[in-house]
């Protein structure tokens, strides 16, 4: 599929990660999904991703 790019609806789009980072340490936070994106997640039967994905 040479020159295909993906659309991803709005909603998915919304779903962002974050590197919070302190003297203490570093935290991989994902936000919420918005309750479309979670409806359209669990129609192509994807998990949502889980809120804190690292802790270091």
């Amino acid at each position: 599929m040479s020159g295909y790019v993906a659309q991803y609806p709005d909603d998915l789009k919304r779903i962002q990660l974050a590197l919070l980072s302190s003297p203490n340490g570093r935290v991989w936070q994902v936000t919420e999904p918005s309750s479309d994106a979670a409806k359209r997640l669990k129609s192509l039967k994807i998990k949502p991703p889980k809120p804190i994905l690292n802790l270091g």
